[in-house]
């Protein structure tokens, strides 16, 4: 081989490790882009993915609240033991007092509310009377506290305490002087209709 030749082979070769140097350069550029790429899709990814997990427990939340809500409204009134004690204490000053329930005889509900309320009353030192009626064609809805307004002296205040007490413990209750009750001026009548909704 000649000079000649060997220069042009030595400039090709040159040339050829120029281009092989640029194509180096070139796919290490190829390469970074494509790495960082990448991690800017991981990166949407991961805030994606977040996003949708604080979405799914928000919704879960949601949820559960509207189930609690709905068994709130589906379970039956009832009254724990402290607060069964907190009532009594609350209605014992007002010992003596005479009391009548009336309610639905058919519903469960009710019955299981007013079992729970007999004795709570004696116990805090209240009469009862035996029932002489009973709710079965109007809708009662909720408990109502009745009392004559010949009687409003004496009974209001401890049909007040009453309502008072039930409505702190969660079940909501009212007073009504009630001009039906003038016949039965010596007592207080509870009504205990259906659980409002």
């Amino acid at each position: 081989m000649s000079i000649d030749e060997l220069n042009r082979l030595l400039t090709a070769s040159k040339w050829t490790l120029g281009v092989l140097a640029v194509l180096t350069a070139l796919a290490g550029i190829f390469n970074q882009w494509v790495s960082d790429r990448i991690g800017v899709l991981q990166t949407e990814q991961k805030v994606e993915s977040q996003r949708k997990l604080e979405a799914s427990e928000s919704e879960l939340r949601q949820t559960k609240a509207r189930t609690e809500q709905l068994e709130a409204r589906l379970a039956p009134r009832s009254l724990s033991p402290a607060q069964i004690q907190s009532i009594r204490d609350h209605l014992t000053p007002y010992a003596g007092t005479k009391f009548q329930f009336v309610s639905y005889q058919d519903d469960a509900e009710v019955h299981g509310l007013v079992l729970q309320l007999i004795p709570m009353l004696q116990q805090a030192g209240w009469k009862g009377l035996p029932a002489q009626e009973f709710l079965m064609a109007s809708l009662v809805v909720g408990v109502t506290i009745e009392y004559a307004p010949a009687s409003k002296r004496a009974l209001e205040r401890p049909a007040i305490a009453f309502a008072d007490a039930l409505t702190k413990n969660g079940i909501v209750a009212t007073t009504v002087a009630n001009p039906e009750l003038a016949e039965r001026a010596d007592r207080i009548r509870v009504k205990v209709g259906k659980k409002p909704e």
